[in-house]
């Protein structure tokens, strides 16, 4: 007894039936893998949302750190503003000799 092998068996039975049904059937092909064969179908509204959500937020992460991070550094520069002013000293009236530091804290 000596049967001949069926075609649609072994690794790529599977691949040479797959075939045989989409050349038999060309509206199984139409369907996409990703949007589940509906065109009209909700599933497309929500993988486009969901592309920009993934394109947008990196970006959108990278601007809202740029923004907290230039405000603490215009909240750091008034803080030093505002303690250097605090710390100046007042001129002295007009008339009044300037008065000139001495030299021996210089000699150690």
């Amino acid at each position: 007894m000596n049967a001949r092998p069926c075609a649609l068996r072994g690794p790529g039975g599977a691949a040479v039936l797959a075939a045989a049904l989409v050349g038999a059937w060309p509206r199984l092909a139409v369907a996409c893998a990703v949007c589940f064969g509906g065109g009209d179908s909700n599933w497309s509204a929500g993988f486009y949302a969901g592309t920009l959500l993934m394109l947008l937020l990196p970006p959108a992460l990278l601007v809202g750190a740029g923004i907290v991070i230039y405000r603490a550094t215009k909240r750091q520069e008034a803080r030093r503003a505002a303690r250097d002013a605090s710390n100046a000293t007042v001129p002295a009236p007009p008339g009044t000799p300037a008065r000139v530091p001495s030299p021996l804290h210089l000699v150690r």
